[in-house]
């Protein structure tokens, strides 16, 4: 799927000094993992890459669980295209994640500089 090679492809090219690491497991008997970890001076962001309404479920949930279990991180969804998205499935994700990016070509704009703003902030 073109929309994950570019996402991957910009992760290990332009976001290499955030330690990125694919398909990360956040909890050892959990079996959902999270497209890609980041790491920004000590603090985890979790990110989920989502390309349709399954994804966008996946993720939601996900994200439910690690915060059950008071993980602490930032979660990062980056949409192929937020519009596509059922109206259902889109506010499932905006109730349980912390940063969404409408399409891929804001992360890549926003993405580093947001990481590094919300490391400061927190």
């Amino acid at each position: 799927h073109a929309f994950y090679d570019d996402l991957r492809e910009y992760i290990t090219e332009g976001l290499s000094r955030f330690s990125p690491v694919p398909d990360y497991v956040p909890i050892d008997d959990y079996p959902i993992s999270v497209d890609w970890s980041l790491t920004h001076e000590h603090r985890d962001f979790y990110l989920f890459g989502v390309p349709n309404n399954d994804k966008a479920k996946t993720a939601a949930i996900a994200l439910l669980e690690f915060q059950k279990v008071r993980l602490k991180f930032i979660s990062l969804i980056v949409h192929a295209d937020i519009s596509a998205l059922g109206r259902r499935e889109l506010l499932y994700l905006t109730r349980n994640a912390d940063v969404q990016y409408p399409v891929l070509e804001d992360f890549r704009q926003r993405g580093a500089a947001d990481m590094e703003r919300l490391v400061g902030a927190a």
